[in-house]
């Protein structure tokens, strides 16, 4: 659920169907067609498509952790407006630094792939759109923007399953970040290994537990 993703090579005119993996996610006869139906899906596990999560802050690099999460959709109170925002271009960086034709392939692939569309005339509905090397020989550094705010409590999962009730014990799957407050400026790096266009959700809850949610929107691409 929540992943158009593939495993084929390359993307053609039809490259971004609302299937993703065996357990697919149809607009057709059978699948979800309405509300009703997306709360009773079942939540989709994002360690299906990203093969490592890890925030950097500058200092500490920390691998996130698989949790059942019983906190990441719905809030005591009304959601708050998501203070994050994307902070450069994400950048495709090889995992196979041994290799010198792979850091001639990451100069190349970063040079011919402009990751988001930073102008300011940007329709606002596309902001959340970036694109990502994948295969689990590539990272992707996002670099984001908290604002001021401290986070110490992060969840990562595909944003549609905040729509739905979870799982029979109505939690929802996720990667987590609780090592340390996050604050200002951090790198979001991640491993995937589908392509596909995928929207993801990053839960936040701050220091006076406000929770927000910020939305990416990832087409992933070798």
């Amino acid at each position: 659920m929540g992943c158009s993703c593939n495993s084929s090579s390359g993307m053609n005119s039809s490259p971004m169907p609302n299937t993703y993996g065996s357990s697919p996610m149809p607009n057709t006869s059978g699948g979800i067609q309405s509300w009703y139906d997306l709360q009773d899906y079942a939540p989709r596990n994002p360690l299906d498509l990203i093969w490592l999560a890890q925030i950097y802050d500058g200092t500490n690099t920390d691998t996130g952790v698989f949790m059942n999460s019983s906190t990441y959709s719905t809030p005591p109170v009304s959601w708050a407006a998501s203070p994050f925002v994307f902070n450069g271009l994400p950048q495709a960086i090889t995992n196979e630094t041994a290799k010198p034709e792979k850091i001639i392939e990451q100069t190349h692939w970063n040079f011919t792939h402009l990751t988001r569309n930073t102008s300011s005339l940007l329709a606002p509905a596309l902001r959340s759109l970036i694109f990502l090397h994948g295969g689990i020989e590539w990272s992707m550094n996002i670099p984001l923007t908290l604002g001021p705010g401290s986070y110490s409590d992060l969840q990562l999962s595909f944003l549609e399953n905040a729509g739905t009730r979870g799982d029979y014990l109505g939690t929802i799957p996720v990667i987590s970040f609780t090592a340390r407050a996050y604050t200002g400026n951090v790198t979001l790096r991640v491993i995937t290994t589908q392509m596909g266009k995928v929207s993801m959700g990053l839960r936040a809850i701050d220091g006076s537990s406000n929770w927000s949610m910020f939305n990416m929107d990832w087409v992933i691409v070798p």
